[in-house]
């Protein structure tokens, strides 16, 4: 064990110089008042490895990187604890953090002011708020065990850019509240999720920058909230597309600014009397084969279904909204000739539709002439022959 009880600069391991080998922990760093248990924000230094298997303990940072050092890599399969605030502060640069053991802080565990090129979770990182915390430039976040916060911001991208986020099948992000925060002008240029992320309350994923990719394969979840919520007047989701599920009070709520694509083959849906997508904002095209899909506010500008066969097609219900929208089927789409699909658009009249007929030209290059035709509040899609 090495420790300092109390007194002044509390520093544990101060490192002064270039050091090209690996500082390895088996036992015990603590400090059980002050400062730091490992510092290299004395002069800017670069650091090969730390490596922890044991137990590094502070009641501030517990890990420091000063402005303009260097660490290649920290390898945690043990704890890095911070009773009172920061577990892991970085303002210079770190190539990779890798966590196969548990991380944890009262504030934020992992704060990015300058440069993290990867972080890789396969157990836990945990805190009070803002998790990982990046105001600076993060390359890619990988989580395949759990990344949770108990109050909110399990990833908070306040002041930042971040390349990626992939939570894999067996990742878990969760929070109290607003578990995936994006904050305005800042980006995320790819969030994949093929594992859960989950909100007790507000938002899942909220949205007030720009998300270029945003693909669900797996489950997004908000009991009292909203599943993926993009909002302000510059936000912008570029491509969201999902295959899995996406549960909430509203499980899609472009509050205001603009979704570009929504792409779905899997579920949406609202666990409330609120609709599965709601709309304040613009969205430009929604392509969907989920058989009983609602959606409220302005239309999208383009609606396209997607139909896999003549039992497994998109329907629709539109309510209280306002605008008109551009039908079509979706290129992918394997059609019949001289076939009725039923059902497919429900609460909207012919005033709101730019067109009730038009032509349909799969990848195979046939063409079949589509109607939609009325039929008690519904409209069905009728194909011609096949050209």
């Amino acid at each position: 064990s090495v420790r300092i009880p109390g007194g002044g600069d509390n520093n544990v391991i101060k490192l002064y110089f270039d050091m090209g080998g690996v500082l390895t922990n088996n036992g015990t760093i603590e400090t059980t008042y002050g400062n730091t248990a490992i510092d290299l924000s004395y002069a800017p230094v670069t650091v090969n490895k730390i490596i922890n298997t044991g137990n590094i303990t502070t009641s501030y940072k517990t890990i420091n990187i000063g402005l303009g050092s260097t660490l290649n890599l920290l390898s945690n399969a043990g704890t890095i604890y911070s009773t009172n605030a920061i577990a892991i502060e970085n303002r210079g640069s770190i190539n990779s953090i890798y966590n196969s053991g548990q991380i944890q802080a009262s504030y934020s565990t992992i704060l990015n002011v300058d440069t993290l090129t990867s972080l890789t979770n396969t157990n836990l990182i945990t805190a009070l708020i803002a998790t990982i915390d990046n105001a600076g430039s993060l390359g890619t976040i990988t989580n395949s065990g759990t990344i949770s916060a108990s109050s909110t911001n399990a990833i908070h991208n306040s002041y930042g850019n971040i390349e990626s986020i992939t939570n894999t099948s067996t990742g878990e992000i969760n929070s109290g509240s607003d578990t995936i925060f994006n904050g305005s002008g800042r980006s995320i240029t790819s969030l994949i999720n093929q594992g859960d992320i989950d909100a007790s309350a507000d938002a899942a994923i909220l949205n007030n920058g720009t998300i270029t990719t945003l693909n669900n394969s797996g489950n997004i979840y908000a009991v009292e909230g909203i599943g993926i919520e993009n909002d302000g007047g510059s936000a912008t989701i570029t491509n969201l597309t999902n295959s899995g599920n996406i549960s909430a009070g509203t499980a899609i709520s472009n509050t205001s600014g603009t979704i570009e694509t929504i792409t779905n083959t899997g579920s949406i849906s609202s666990l409330t009397s609120l609709a599965d997508i709601h709309n304040n904002g613009n969205i430009n095209m929604l392509i969907n084969r989920q058989r009983n899909l609602t959606f409220t506010g302005k239309l999208p500008a383009n609606y396209q279904i997607m139909i896999a066969s003549t039992s497994n097609y998109g329907k629709i219900t539109f309510t209280d909204v306002t605008g008109t929208t551009n039908f079509g089927i979706h290129a992918t789409s394997s059609v019949n000739e001289n076939i009725t699909y039923t059902d497919v658009i429900t609460g909207i009249s012919d005033a709101e539709l730019s067109a009730t007929t038009g032509t349909f030209t799969d990848a195979e290059g046939d063409s079949y002439n589509w109607s939609l035709s009325l039929d008690g509040g519904s409209y069905d899609l009728i194909l011609g022959d096949c050209t």
